[in-house]
């Protein structure tokens, strides 16, 4: 006979404990289904209970509790943002800080945090660089997140963040990924590879196309 199925807590409590499928997987919303309002308390205690937030931490935090969620990530933007000699401790901190910044914009975008998504454009970390143009807002944006992607299109030297930079900046003037559009793949291509009156070019065209939702 098999065993019946852990109750929401224990089960929220056995994903930190695993290191198999189910924790790539990350949390979601199944975990905190059915827990009665003391239970709910707990799992955030237990979630945010931690000298650092990761990813699964974060997501969780925001699917347990939107609006408290996004009120705790900003009381901690509002610290610097931690230091270490440590280039993984580093990276570390800064994917943390994106991931608040992009929950934050998720539910009330604002100027304030959308350009502060900006200081990790041009982190010494691929990783980072690539969350940046992934995470930034499409539907609406800032000038500075504007000019942030610019500079990563002419100067970006990982292929994947420099491709992500240009589809970001595609989709903000109303050009979502489609690869049978030729328009699409001309202007895409030129922002990628072209050299830099190209690049020039295609952002005329783009801007002849539509305009940025500035917030």
């Amino acid at each position: 006979m098999n065993a019946n199925p852990p109750s929401g807590l224990e089960r929220l409590y056995r994903f930190f404990q695993k290191k198999d499928s189910e924790r790539l997987h990350g949390l979601d919303e199944s975990y905190f289904l059915g827990l009665a309002p003391i239970e709910k308390i707990q799992a955030w205690n237990f979630i945010s209970n931690s000298s650092r937030l990761s990813d699964e931490r974060i997501s969780g935090l925001f699917l347990l509790d939107p609006d408290r969620a996004i009120e705790f990530f900003k009381k901690i933007c509002l610290s610097p943002i931690e230091e270490s000699d440590f280039p993984a401790e580093r990276r570390a901190f800064e994917r943390t800080r994106l991931a608040l910044l992009y929950y934050i914009n998720l539910v009330e975008p604002s100027a304030e945090y959308m350009n502060q998504m900006c200081n990790f454009s041009s982190s010494k970390f691929e990783e980072i660089r690539l969350m940046f143009a992934t995470s930034v807002p499409e539907k609406v944006t800032t000038p500075e997140i504007i000019s942030a992607l610019k500079s990563m299109i002419f100067t970006e030297t990982d292929e994947m963040a420099v491709s992500s930079a240009v589809m970001k900046f595609m989709a903000i003037y109303g050009m979502e990924f489609d690869a049978d559009n030729e328009d699409y793949k001309i202007i895409y291509n030129s922002l990628l590879g072209g050299d830099g009156s190209g690049k020039l070019a295609a952002m005329k065209r783009l801007e002849k196309i539509s305009n940025p939702n500035f917030i």
